[in-house]
């Protein structure tokens, strides 16, 4: 981020990913919200949101960005894309499912 501040808001998404992956999601939010504000098309970011969301307990919040995926890519599937071949069983997976995703 220091060697390319013009860009420093695109590597806001793995800051994001790596608070979540490390179970500190109320500190994701801030970051991929950010990100989201500089990248709204990053669907990724948008779905990672959403599972901090509802591990920080902030339902309505993570019902709400699911919202927003499906009428931003309306043909979303946790079957599909990035999530082919994630288990079921998978926390992120787990926690979109609690958003509202299928």
């Amino acid at each position: 981020m220091r060697r390319d501040p013009k860009n420093r808001d695109f590597h806001l998404m793995e800051i994001g990913i790596a608070y979540y992956s490390l179970g500190r999601s109320t500190e994701a939010i801030p970051v991929l919200k950010q990100f989201i504000n500089s990248y709204p098309g990053f669907i990724d970011a948008r779905c990672v949101l959403a599972a901090a969301y509802v591990e920080s307990g902030m339902i309505q919040q993570a019902h709400a960005e699911a919202a927003g995926i499906k009428r931003f890519s309306p043909g979303f599937s946790l079957e599909a894309g990035l999530f082919k071949g994630a288990k079921q069983s998978d926390r992120l997976i787990s926690d979109l499912r609690r958003a509202g995703l299928s």
